[in-house]
This record gives C-alpha cells, structure tokens and sequence, in this order.
C-alpha cells in the first residue's frame, strides 16, 4: 500500500493546524496601491538554517508562515497596532506554504502602518 495515504493525512493534518493558528494581517510592500489583506502564522522559535547562516542564534528572528500565498523580501507584514514585521529572507517554497525569517519593527515605525479589521 505505501506511505502516500499516510502523506497525505499528515499534510492535511499541517494545513489544518496552520489554518486554525493563523491570524489576520496586512501585507505591504513598495509600489502597492493598498494593503493585501492575508492570514499568517507567527513563531518566535526558529531552528536551522536560513541563507546559509544559523538563525536560531538571532534573538531578532521570527518565523512567518504563508499558505497560497508568495511573500517577498522586503514587504511589511502588519498584524496588530505597534505589531509588524519585515521580510528579511525568504526560502523556497514547500507546496502551498511559503515561510520566512523576518525582524520585528519597533513600536515606532509600526504604530503608524494599517492593521487589518
């Protein structure tokens, strides 16, 4: 029979997960007329290696997780009021899930941006 039911039940048990922990946010990036509304998956703890360096020695690094959806470095990801991020590296694509490793803007620059409502 083979592992592909198995496959297949694992990744639609991760796409659930993912779905049920995702949070409303708005993506920014140079050029755009107005903030795309997305869902995303934010997580503090990051393992492994991204671009060749070792992430998990950066305190500054969060993780973002995409599902059908292509970020970009460079983009803002708005979440709360005074809560954004900005992509700093983006790996290659797994399927339908995209994730990055990005650094959280101070308050500052993050109060003023739009959040989702």
């Amino acid at each position: 029979m083979g592992l592909d039911p198995l496959k297949g039940a694992v990744a639609q048990a991760r796409r659930d997960l993912h779905a049920a922990l995702m949070v409303p946010a708005l993506y920014l990036y140079a050029g755009a007329v107005t903030p795309v509304a997305i869902r995303v998956l934010r997580s503090d703890g990051w393992r492994g290696r991204v671009d060749g360096e070792y992430a998990g020695m950066a305190d500054s690094t969060i993780k973002l997780v995409f599902m059908d959806f292509r970020p970009r470095k460079g983009a803002i990801v708005s979440v709360t009021p005074g809560e954004a991020y900005r992509i700093e590296v983006v790996l290659p694509p797994d399927g339908e899930k995209a994730v990055v490793a990005a650094v959280k803007l101070p308050t500052s620059e993050a109060a003023p941006l739009p959040v989702p409502a």
